[in-house]
């Protein structure tokens, strides 16, 4: 809220702690989390598959590694969360 404040009105709000008092002034505690609800959704879901995505990714690299896959632990974490990572972001 403060960033997008200060973006929008840059006259009125020229600092964070200033625009964290005339938020809270105008909208009190309801104007401070404003718009908490799309964000709270949208990572809410973006998580949701980044972490499916890494557990699959983690399988399908450890299955293709074989029997090596015990001595690559952190290197499959690391490829598989990478690749969800990447995933998640489209």
């Amino acid at each position: 809220v403060v960033k997008t404040q200060m973006q929008a009105d840059p006259v009125k709000y020229e600092n964070p702690i200033s625009t964290y008092k005339i938020v809270y002034e105008e909208g009190g505690v309801g104007g401070i989390f404003a718009g908490w609800a799309p964000t709270f959704i949208g990572f809410f879901i973006q998580g949701g598959i980044v972490y499916t995505c890494s557990e699959f990714f983690r399988r399908y690299y450890t299955e293709l590694l074989g029997d090596i896959a015990v001595n690559y632990e952190l290197p499959i974490v690391l490829a598989s969360s990478f690749t969800a990572a990447f995933f998640g972001t489209f």
